[in-house]
Protein backbone atom coordinates (compact mmCIF):
# COMPACT_ATOMS: atom_id res chain seq x y z
CA UNK A 1 0.00 0.00 0.00
CA UNK A 2 1.13 3.43 -0.69
CA UNK A 3 0.29 6.49 1.36
CA UNK A 4 -1.77 9.27 -0.11
CA UNK A 5 0.14 12.43 -1.00
CA UNK A 6 -1.70 14.48 1.69
CA UNK A 7 -0.36 12.22 4.42
CA UNK A 8 3.21 12.12 3.17
CA UNK A 9 5.74 13.15 5.79
CA UNK A 10 7.29 16.51 5.39
CA UNK A 11 10.02 18.00 7.49
CA UNK A 12 8.75 20.47 10.08
CA UNK A 13 9.76 24.09 9.68
CA UNK A 14 12.73 25.17 11.77
CA UNK A 15 12.08 27.60 14.59
CA UNK A 16 14.59 30.04 15.85
CA UNK A 17 14.47 30.51 19.60
CA UNK A 18 15.60 33.69 21.25
CA UNK A 19 17.21 33.59 24.67
CA UNK A 20 15.16 34.88 27.61
CA UNK A 21 16.87 37.61 29.57
CA UNK A 22 16.43 37.21 33.32
CA UNK A 23 17.68 39.35 36.16
CA UNK A 24 20.67 37.88 38.01
CA UNK A 25 19.80 36.34 41.41
CA UNK A 26 20.01 38.78 44.28
CA UNK A 27 22.30 38.15 47.25
CA UNK A 28 19.82 39.26 49.94
CA UNK A 29 20.18 36.99 52.95
CA UNK A 30 16.57 37.62 53.98
CA UNK A 31 15.16 35.85 50.92
CA UNK A 32 17.36 32.77 51.11
CA UNK A 33 16.55 29.69 53.16
CA UNK A 34 19.12 28.48 55.61
CA UNK A 35 19.40 26.14 58.57
CA UNK A 36 19.16 27.88 61.95
CA UNK A 37 22.41 27.57 63.88
CA UNK A 38 21.56 29.47 67.08
CA UNK A 39 21.91 27.66 70.42
CA UNK A 40 18.18 27.88 71.17
CA UNK A 41 17.43 26.14 67.85
CA UNK A 42 19.60 23.12 68.58
CA UNK A 43 18.14 19.90 69.92
CA UNK A 44 19.30 18.79 73.36
CA UNK A 45 21.97 16.13 73.14
CA UNK A 46 21.10 12.69 74.43
CA UNK A 47 23.25 9.66 75.00
CA UNK A 48 23.39 7.36 72.02
CA UNK A 49 22.09 4.11 73.45
CA UNK A 50 19.60 1.60 72.15
CA UNK A 51 16.30 1.00 73.95
CA UNK A 52 15.97 -2.28 75.85
CA UNK A 53 14.79 -5.39 74.00
CA UNK A 54 11.07 -6.16 74.22
CA UNK A 55 10.07 -8.67 76.84
CA UNK A 56 7.69 -11.56 76.56
CA UNK A 57 4.39 -11.07 78.37
CA UNK A 58 4.16 -12.96 81.62
CA UNK A 59 2.09 -16.13 81.89
CA UNK A 60 -1.46 -15.73 83.10
CA UNK A 61 -1.58 -16.88 86.69
CA UNK A 62 -4.40 -19.00 87.87
CA UNK A 63 -5.66 -17.44 91.04
CA UNK A 64 -9.35 -18.36 90.84
CA UNK A 65 -9.37 -19.62 94.40
CA UNK A 66 -8.17 -16.27 95.65
CA UNK A 67 -10.86 -14.33 93.79
CA UNK A 68 -13.88 -16.11 95.26
CA UNK A 69 -14.53 -16.42 98.98
CA UNK A 70 -15.37 -19.84 100.32
CA UNK A 71 -18.96 -20.90 99.62
CA UNK A 72 -21.30 -20.92 102.57
CA UNK A 73 -23.34 -24.11 102.91
CA UNK A 74 -27.00 -23.74 103.79
CA UNK A 75 -29.06 -26.65 105.07
CA UNK A 76 -32.60 -26.89 103.71
CA UNK A 77 -35.22 -29.28 105.00
CA UNK A 78 -37.15 -31.74 102.84
CA UNK A 79 -40.40 -29.76 103.14
CA UNK A 80 -38.77 -26.59 101.88
CA UNK A 81 -37.23 -28.50 98.96
CA UNK A 82 -40.65 -29.86 98.03
CA UNK A 83 -42.12 -26.36 98.08
CA UNK A 84 -39.36 -24.96 95.86
CA UNK A 85 -39.34 -27.83 93.36
CA UNK A 86 -43.04 -28.70 93.37
CA UNK A 87 -44.44 -30.08 90.08
CA UNK A 88 -46.82 -27.91 88.07
CA UNK A 89 -49.73 -30.20 88.73
CA UNK A 90 -49.39 -29.75 92.49
CA UNK A 91 -48.92 -25.99 92.38
CA UNK A 92 -52.00 -24.17 93.70
CA UNK A 93 -51.47 -20.86 91.89
CA UNK A 94 -50.62 -22.34 88.47
CA UNK A 95 -52.87 -21.12 85.63
CA UNK A 96 -54.43 -23.74 83.45
CA UNK A 97 -54.42 -23.11 79.72
CA UNK A 98 -57.57 -23.85 77.78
Amino acid sequence: MSASPELARTTPPEFSLRPINMAPPSKDEDEECHTPTAEESKLPSTTQSCPPAPRKPGKARRCKRRLWPEAELIEIGAEEMEQVFASRGQCSHAKKRS
